[in-house]
């Protein structure tokens, strides 16, 4: 017997209005298929409106047979008879959600566009025997009972979720909490952490050690009561001690996982500010569940608790309720670059992004790097897209990517230096006043960019101050007050800085006043740097007008969705001095060594003073042309930091390409023999230069353009690439095998010493050996010239 999938859309069909569905009934249904027979088995699956999935299961009584259609009688349709057998309508009765039947039988087609497709052999058994195990339970708990069971992770970390709630319960009967349960619970970083990852920019140590005996006393506050309650005074608490100077921010991630740890039963494991918003739009949508995920963190992820309980079975424990809870996210909503942050013992359990990657693209000239480089940076940047092969879309994404600032292009030259890479000095005149700010480089720019996840670039805040600035041009001046009450007025004269003048000074002489720096104002708002920050009281009573004036969002650095992935492009990578270019910071770019990585490591910045890191959402995509210099010559400090893909001239895209009888594939792959033999492979001719021949539409145009490429590109690389040395160059062109100079590219000329020096001269020894060579014009405008480089004079041009 077989069994075949019957479609049902509600939008279409209402049973109880239309039709009956009881249990021994018979109905006709439509299918497409002839293929059922009497007594195969059919499933009834629900299609076009949630909840989606198999939701009853009978035997056909009649095969195929045509019959009018119900929503146009004057249509027939194919149609067969089947009995129900077993009908679970409702979720509560057991029936298979598509979340479930997608992911354990991903090769059958769960959304046909027909009805009465088979289902495939290997899979009746097993569908049945799902089908027939959960009988009278509800959608939602065959759903996160199967996403427990096959995953094979899940009890790894099941078991350290476990130890890691049973310490914390330890410490509440003990009352004594240690500096390494402060790390563990507070502080850790590590993807494997047992409950949640979070990024790197989150709780320092330092924050950690300085505030030591204050989370000590805060461990032993929550674990006294976990409770929704708590949660929300904690977080009011910690708002408090930001303002006093304690913690850079609010860290609600750690703040989350902790009561994870200290209460798993009302608690999801799920650190991120937003899951519980995200998981119970999801559960509203899948599986009709009304929730309320309203309100903070802590609540709404007790109120999806208190809803989805009595709907699964008793015996669920809560952590494995929780770990199923993080799968369910993951099987429904494919994760994106801006998802959520939960890690689990097992490296698959994590949306943290991918370290950075570093990949130097080398060939000869024309092989197509940079145009590769637009298809690696925006894959790098948008991993969704790693299967796209669309130019066109690929290349407008790249525009878009470009625009926003995620993906940066910059070119090394033997100048670049240090300063216009990583930071310098600036020196600008303010009134007749020199004075010198910390300029960022385009490196040092995208690192802070990359940490924060997203570029500043079209933000609320980015927007905020350019309309603050073009306020102060219109009124020049605007008076502002401390958070002290003191009042100030604000000034901005351009660059990168507001002037502060404070009125109630007994300093007259302000001159250009206090400088307020834009990027202090970032670093104040995200969170950052907030230790070097220069006139901290202007600075925050600027952010608080343009919070307040131009309703700017609240910055939790700690709360942001997961950070989206940057490129540097870095082109002729090897033109430039790397130890001058990168400095201290060579070290920094190896995967190893990225922020948030095990080996982490950071430098003091000699100019800013800033501790500096790389972070892991940065890849680096650089080019490299051979013909400039070899690989073998490059600084080895890069050179073992750096993964090298070869990029050789493709003859592929030049198949089939054949001008007036000319085979451009055999010509390039005859140069570059001869190239190799004379020269060496690392100065062959790319594919790339002949790739505009066909965008011509008629074989005169094409002609022409090749005429082109070989009189301005080729024949100048080839008197480049041998330093004028013109026989080694005919050698190449093929020119010492033709007999007809007319066909020749560079023809030979001796000298007329008579003529060029009177009848008086007497040659010398060696004047028979000197010869001038003569690009010959007229060869490159005919064919033949093209095709006697690779075949030598023909019997038919030696007659001419």
């Amino acid at each position: 017997m077989s069994a075949y999938l019957l479609t049902w859309n509600p939008t279409l069909f209402i049973f109880g209005e239309d039709e009956s569905c009881n249990i021994g009934e018979e109905i006709t249904w439509s299918c497409n298929s002839q293929q059922p027979k009497i007594d195969d088995t059919v499933y009834l699956i629900r299609v076009g409106q949630e909840p989606r999935g198999i939701v009853a299961r009978g035997v056909v009584t009649q095969e195929s047979f045509d019959e009018s259609d119900f929503r146009d009688l004057a249509q027939q349709k194919r149609k067969i008879r089947f009995r129900f057998t077993d009908v679970r309508m409702d979720q509560s009765e057991g029936s298979l959600p598509l979340l479930v039947l997608q992911h354990a039988f991903p090769e059958q087609q769960w959304s046909p566009q027909s009805s009465g497709i088979a289902i495939k052999p290997d899979y009746e058994t097993e569908l049945s025997q799902l089908w027939t195990a959960n009988k009278g339970k509800h959608s939602l708990d065959i759903a996160l009972r199967w996403c427990y069971d096959n995953k094979d992770s899940n009890d790894a970390w099941f078991q350290k979720y476990r130890a890691t709630c049973e310490r914390a319960q330890h410490l509440h009967a003990s009352g004594e909490v240690l500096d390494d349960d402060l790390r563990l619970l507070w502080h850790s970083r590590e993807k494997e952490h047992p409950i949640a990852s979070v990024r790197s920019n989150g709780l320092s140590g330092s924050e950690v050690e300085k505030n030591r005996s204050l989370l000590k006393e805060l461990t032993l506050d929550i674990l006294r009561d976990p409770s929704p309650a708590k949660y929300d005074t904690v977080c009011r608490q910690w708002e408090s001690w930001k303002e006093q100077g304690l913690f850079a921010a609010v860290y609600r991630a750690q703040i989350n996982r902790f009561f994870a740890a200290a209460n798993p039963t009302d608690f999801i494991c799920a650190a991120d500010n937003k899951f519980p918003e995200k998981f119970g739009k999801q559960l509203t949508q899948a599986f009709h569940i009304p929730l309320d995920v309203k309100g903070s963190w802590g609540q709404a992820s007790k109120n999806i608790i208190d809803e989805v309980t009595p709907l699964i079975a008793e015996d669920w424990n809560p952590l494995k309720r929780n770990i199923a809870f993080w799968n369910l996210y993951q099987k429904t909503k494919k994760i994106t670059d801006d998802e959520l942050e939960v890690a689990a013992p097992e490296n698959t359990m994590t949306t943290e992004t991918p370290i950075g990657t570093n990949t130097i693209l080398y060939g000869p000239p024309g092989t197509g790097k940079t145009y590769c480089v637009i298809e690696r940076a925006v894959k790098a940047a948008k991993p969704e897209l790693h299967d796209c092969t669309d130019r066109e879309i690929l290349k407008a994404e790249y525009d878009i990517l470009l625009s926003a600032k995620r993906i940066r292009f910059v070119t090394f030259h033997q100048s670049f230096s240090y300063e216009e890479f990583i930071e310098g000095l600036q020196a600008k005149s303010d009134d007749g006043q020199i004075s010198y700010d910390v300029k960022p480089g385009i490196f040092k720019q995208i690192c802070n960019d990359a940490e924060r996840g997203t570029t500043t670039a079209g933000s609320p805040l980015a927007m905020a101050i350019e309309q603050f600035k073009l306020q102060l041009e219109l009124e020049n001046r605007m008076t502002l007050t401390t958070k002290k009450g003191n009042s100030f007025g604000v000034e901005f004269h351009g660059n990168t800085t507001f002037r502060a003048f404070p009125e109630g000074t007994t300093n007259e002489n302000l001159g250009k006043g206090y400088p307020v720096s834009i990027e202090h104002i970032w670093n104040e708002y995200q969170g950052i740097n907030q230790e070097r920050i220069y006139n901290p009281s202007y600075v925050k009573a600027i952010l608080h007008h343009l919070i307040e004036t131009y309703d700017v969002p609240a910055f939790d650095a700690v709360t942001a969705s997961a950070p989206e992935p940057f490129v540097l492009v870095i082109d002729e990578i090897n033109r430039g001095n790397i130890s001058k270019i990168f400095g201290e910071l060579i070290t920094l770019i190896e995967p190893s060594k990225r922020a948030g990585q095990k080996e982490a490591l950071s430098v003091q910045l000699p100019y800013s003073g800033e501790t500096f890191s790389v972070p892991s959402n940065l890849h680096i995509i650089g080019t490299m042309n051979t013909a400039d210099r070899s690989l073998a010559t490059m600084d080895t400090a890069l050179r073992r930091r750096f993964d090298y893909i070869e990029m050789m001239p493709d003859y592929t895209p030049l198949n089939g390409m054949v001008v007036k009888g000319i085979n451009i594939a055999d010509i390039l792959r005859t140069l570059n023999d001869r190239i190799e033999y004379l020269y060496d492979r690392e100065h062959s001719l790319g594919h790339a230069f002949f790739m505009p021949i066909a965008h011509k539409e008629s074989d005169n145009d094409k002609f022409d353009e090749l005429a082109s490429i070989f009189k301005k590109k080729i024949l100048p690389l080839l008197q480049e690439y041998f330093f004028e040395d013109w026989e080694k160059i005919c050698l190449i062109l093929g020119d010492n095998q033709k007999t007809d100079t007319q066909l020749q590219f560079v023809t030979q000329q001796a000298f007329n010493t008579q003529q060029l020096f009177g009848a008086s001269y007497a040659a010398d020894q060696y004047a028979d050996d000197r010869k001038v060579f003569v690009i010959n014009d007229h060869a490159f405008s005919t064919p033949e010239a093209y095709l006697q480089i690779t075949t030598g004079s023909s019997p038919t041009s030696d007659n001419q």
